[in-house]
């Protein structure tokens, strides 16, 4: 009797050990089998992506390392390879805390995105499914986003280091980056100026000849994921700096060739300018708003016309190229002669409307009639002399006509009037 109990007792502890055992190699088993991708889905528990590797280290206590990761989403609109992963946190951490996943390392990822048509998802779309909230610190990741339409990349950037937070809000997930500069000093090709940059500054649309190079710092970044493109314009939040080194260009651009043609005929300089510059490391602030970009202060110089000739822009590009720009220059007093009334206009910063798709622009005047009243008090002064007043008033007259028609300026050049004022001799107010 004491022989079979013994037997038991033995038998109990030897399955207790095998049970121990199997316990103790289960990441190993999982680690080497084909088990490890079924628990990485499990443990991302997103079910639009597929997540499948080549090698991992599980263990229970030690953090959880994965080699050869590929992450692709359902409709093969994202796919993402993975050098190397590294969590703060062992699988069984990561599976019990789930979708709260803590912070990942993320060694050379490679990200292909093929971007979707503008069409409105109708209502029979499934709803969004929330993605796990995390943070990601990405190194040496490699970029590219592409039109479903065409193989050529719109977007292709190599060695960026970021870190990523992905997060739900109100049942949506955004991904946010934390502040981060994506190029310094990169050469400026007219590819570039076509595929993104000319939403940023839409001088660049088309330019030929271009020299310079371009260092671009986004400070803020907050996109609406899995959503459809009219709430992604809703939600995206982006907003940066960029900096120009010794651009220039060809003008070919119908913005500014339409203005740089308006004022070599306003001016009679013979020959429209065909080139434009900027000043060495000039800084411009951008931001999306509701799907749109602004930039503020992008100023370019027409040195055919003037070296002291400014054009200034400010507005907004939508996706679709429509602008509404607000284009600011300042007439150097050289082309508008020596009078008291010549050095008022010259201190004086004229503001035009640039509305429209390219190539279809109609170049107008500010529609606040503010403008107006503010030039005529700035013109018209007791320092002026009779004929100087008259011409002001000429001046002031035409342009209110051109703000009340809200006509193509460029159809309507004041060239009669501006040969009066030129003509005016210099005189000694004091």
């Amino acid at each position: 009797m004491p022989s079979k109990r013994k037997r038991r007792r033995v038998l109990v502890f030897a399955c207790f050990i095998l049970l121990a055992g199997f316990l103790w190699l289960l990441p190993t088993i999982i680690a080497k089998s084909a088990i490890r991708d079924l628990v990485l889905n499990s443990i991302a528990n997103a079910p639009q992506y597929q997540i499948s590797s080549r090698r991992a280290s599980f263990g229970w206590f030690t953090p959880l390392v994965v080699d050869d990761l590929m992450i692709k989403k359902a409709d093969h609109s994202v796919s993402i390879k993975i050098q190397k992963l590294s969590a703060d946190k062992s699988w069984f951490a990561l599976w019990l805390s789930s979708p709260d996943l803590g912070s990942f390392t993320i060694v050379r990822p490679q990200l292909d995105v093929a971007a979707t048509d503008d069409s409105v998802e109708n209502e029979n779309t499934s709803p969004n499914v929330l993605m796990p909230t995390l943070t990601a610190i990405i190194q040496d990741a490699h970029i590219v986003v592409r039109n479903q339409s065409d193989d050529q990349p719109e977007i292709d950037v190599d060695n960026i280091d970021l870190t990523t937070h992905f997060e739900n809000v109100d049942s949506t997930n955004f991904l946010s980056v934390e502040p981060i500069q994506v190029f310094d000093r990169l050469a400026i090709s007219r590819e570039l100026c076509n595929t993104g940059l000319q939403l940023i500054a839409p001088v660049l649309k088309n330019e030929i000849n271009i020299e310079g190079s371009l260092s671009l710092e986004l400070t803020r970044i907050r996109l609406p994921l899995g959503t459809s493109q009219i709430e992604f314009a809703k939600l995206a939040e982006v907003q940066g700096t960029f900096q120009l080194h010794h651009l220039s260009a060809g003008i070919n651009n119908e913005m500014t060739k339409r203005l740089a043609r308006m004022f070599a005929e306003l001016f009679k300089l013979g020959e429209i300018p065909n080139q434009w510059k900027l000043t060495d490391g000039a800084t411009i602030m951008f931001e999306v708003r509701n799907g749109r970009v602004f930039h503020d202060s992008l100023t370019i110089i027409l040195p055919d016309v003037s070296p002291d000739f400014s054009i200034q822009t400010s507005g907004l590009v939508s996706i679709d190229e429509e602008i509404d720009v607000r284009a600011t220059i300042q007439i150097p007093m050289g082309l508008m002669g020596e009078s008291q009334l010549a050095r008022k206009i010259s201190q004086t910063p004229i503001e035009f409307r640039i509305t429209g798709a390219l190539p279809e622009l109609k170049i107008g005047l500010p529609t606040d009639p503010k403008w107006v009243i503010e030039l005529s008090q700035h013109l018209l002064s007791n320092s002026l002399t009779a004929e100087e007043k008259e011409l002001a008033n000429d001046f002031i007259e035409l342009i209110a006509e051109l703000h009340r028609e809200s006509s193509d300026i460029a159809e309507k050049l004041p060239e009669p009037l501006l040969k009066r004022i030129q003509s005016l001799q210099s005189v000694d107010h004091q």
